[in-house]
C-alpha cells in the first residue's frame, strides 16, 4: 500500500487516514519519529492497516452473529 498524503486529515490531535480515525495522536507520531527515525508516513500506514483489520474483524463477527441468529 502506498501512502497518499491527500488522505490524511487532522482534527486537533486526532489523525484520520482515508476517513478512519487512527489510535495515535500527532504528538505520538512526533515521539515515534524522534525515537526510531521512522518516517511519519510509515507510522500512519501501520496504524491505518491495524484499524482496517479491526474494523473488518468486527464486521465479519457481526455478519456471523446475524447469520447464527437466522438459523
Amino acid at each position: 500500500m502506498k501512502f497518499n498524503r491527500d488522505l490524511v486529515k487532522y482534527d486537533q490531535e486526532d489523525i484520520y487516514y482515508d476517513g478512519i480515525k487512527l489510535e495515535i495522536t500527532r504528538q505520538n507520531i512526533q515521539d515515534y519519529v524522534l525515537q526510531t527515525d521512522m518516517h511519519p508516513e510509515s507510522i500512519i500506514l501501520f496504524y491505518y492497516k491495524k484499524e482496517v483489520s479491526q474494523l473488518r474483524d468486527k464486521q465479519l463477527e457481526k455478519l456471523l452473529n446475524d447469520k447464527e441468529g437466522q438459523i
